[in-house]
Parts: structure tokens; C-alpha cells; sequence
């Protein structure tokens, strides 16, 4: 069985980075988050360019 994520998943890790980003107060975490934000934009690219998730358009 392989797992991926999906439009949704990507789009709430997203999120939930850019939110605990602008909270952290330090340069080295912000910089950490920064990184992951654009893996996971990579990432979406990659698996999921064509999809769409519910929750980003409410």
C-alpha cells in the first residue's frame, strides 16, 4: 500500500506551518518553517498539480 498525501493534507501542512511560523519568535525556527513551507510546495507540485482541495475555496 502506498501513501500520499492529498490536496487537503498538503494544504492544512501549509497552513499549520505558516501559522506556527508567524508565532515563533525565533530566526532559526522561522527559517526551519520556511524550509518546510517549500518542500511542501514541491511536494504539491510533484504528486498533486492538477488537484484542488474543498477547504482552500470555502
Amino acid at each position: 500500500m502506498t501513501m500520499r498525501l492529498n490536496a487537503c493534507d498538503i494544504y492544512r501542512l501549509e497552513k499549520a506551518c505558516k501559522m506556527y511560523q508567524e508565532q515563533t519568535g525565533s530566526e532559526y525556527m522561522w527559517d526551519q518553517y520556511e524550509n518546510l513551507i517549500e518542500k511542501i510546495h514541491y511536494y504539491k507540485e510533484e504528486y498533486c498539480p492538477d488537484q484542488t482541495c474543498e477547504v482552500m475555496n470555502s
